[in-house]
């Protein structure tokens, strides 16, 4: 049987046979490495993106762990590639991921850090359009992006133990909540009250820009085991109890308001076997993000 045969139904040419004597031999010659074809075209480029990330069918399912949070060793030598901050070309790094990275020195590589998830067929003109400044950048980080010397082991389910999370002051390179915009939105004349059942929030958004925004106001409360009757262990040392996004115009203010039910503050009590209020020593932060706080007040009894 020759090693080149064509298919009866489609006559489309098949290269290989079933006898290995009769096998076509085959060579490799590399005409270019990635390498050399990425610095070709960052050479003389006034704008250079570099993209890196997962392929989401290879490490990005629950049956497979990573051994490392750091990039992928092709893709660190493609970062390395990247002018230098304040050369003439402008520079990004776009990572497109099913999972956060410890991005290490990297983080430093470009002067801005974007990521995506696999977002689906129109992910690539959605890109495009906060690339070039067409619209403002909205999202908001549903998880830490801790460093790898913070992790866990992987086989600790214990939270509060081994103090994983933002919940319990994980370190993180990039907070819970973290997101940024081209254009920065002014926040000032922040209020936190609270008023009966309700804590009762208040903040300015101000922009001068080309483009609205959609701002992002998250509420945090901080307490302590102290603040509980029956609660076993440690408690949060900081959670999210609210979050409301405000449209803020190009040039313009909006003056944001919101409430959050006090109830939203309790904790399971193990005495009790009910859920219990936080009754002395709670403190509530206005932020935008977990690791950016704009103003806290503490709140010495329930109620206020």
């Amino acid at each position: 049987m020759s090693a080149i045969s064509s298919e009866r139904q489609t006559g489309k040419l098949i290269l290989g046979t079933s006898d290995p004597a009769d096998a076509l031999p085959l060579t490799w010659h590399a005409i270019s490495t990635r390498e050399e074809q990425a610095r070709r075209a960052v050479d003389g480029a006034d704008l250079v993106i570099a993209v890196v990330g997962n392929e989401p069918h290879v490490n990005g399912r629950e049956t497979e762990d990573r051994t490392s949070l750091a990039l992928s060793d092709p893709d660190r030598r493609l970062v390395e590639l990247l002018p230098e901050p304040g050369s003439r070309a402008r520079t990004a790094l776009l990572l497109v991921s099913s999972y956060p990275y410890d991005l290490g020195v990297h983080a430093d590589a470009a002067e801005a850090v974007l990521w995506s998830s696999h977002a689906g067929a129109r992910q690539g003109p959605a890109l495009a359009s906060l690339l070039l400044g067409h619209r403002e950048f909205s999202g908001r980080l549903a998880q830490s992006w801790v460093r790898e010397s913070a992790l866990t082991d992987i086989l600790e389910y214990d939270m509060i133990t081994s103090g994983a999370t933002y919940l319990y002051d994980q370190p993180a390179q990039f907070a819970f909540g973290h997101g940024l915009t081209l254009a920065p939105t002014q926040w000032t004349h922040p209020s936190v009250e609270v008023n009966g059942d309700e804590i009762q929030v208040a903040i300015t958004l101000e922009r001068n820009a080309t483009t609205t925004a959609h701002e992002v106001v998250q509420v945090y409360a901080s307490t302590d085991s102290a603040s509980y009757t029956g609660v076993r262990g440690a408690v949060p040392l900081l959670r999210l109890i609210g979050a409301h996004v405000a449209h803020v115009p190009a040039s313009g203010s909006a003056r944001v308001t919101f409430t959050i039910p006090w109830s939203l503050l309790r904790l399971w009590s193990d005495s009790g076997q009910v859920f219990t209020e936080a009754w002395n020593g709670v403190t509530i932060h206005l932020a935008r993000s977990a690791g950016s706080l704009v103003c806290s007040r503490q709140f010495t009894s329930a109620r206020g």
